[in-house]
């Protein structure tokens, strides 16, 4: 079933460089992006498009609405001490984790030379 799969869409996108060809679109069925665009107008492309920017639109708008309900006044404050909690601990985590290697690389490097 795949190889019939794989042949299907071979015999779509050379049907596709050939009705390029007649209208007078120049495609390159070896270029990679002409190849996508070729499998693209072979699934219908314009519709494919057309839903993904509506749906972006919805998802934009959604995820717009679900930030100023989670972030409204009483919950920021909230969000932003806890913010500043974990802020700290990683800060400190971070300065330990770098700061030890080197003050033993100093120490190391000061007795090697004393």
């Amino acid at each position: 079933m795949g190889g019939e799969a794989i042949l299907l869409l071979r015999f779509q996108l050379q049907l596709v460089v050939n009705l390029g060809k007649l209208y007078g679109a120049e495609l390159d069925p070896e270029d990679p992006e002409d190849v996508l665009m070729i499998v693209a107008y072979a699934i219908g492309g314009s519709a494919v498009e057309g839903i993904g920017r509506v749906g972006a639109q919805a998802a934009g708008k959604a995820a717009g609405n679900a930030a100023k309900a989670i972030f409204a006044k009483d919950r920021l404050a909230l969000i932003q001490t806890i913010g500043r909690y974990f802020g700290m601990k990683i800060l400190q985590r971070g300065i330990v984790k770098n700061a030890v290697p080197i003050v033993s690389l100093v120490f190391g490097s000061g007795w090697n030379y004393f």
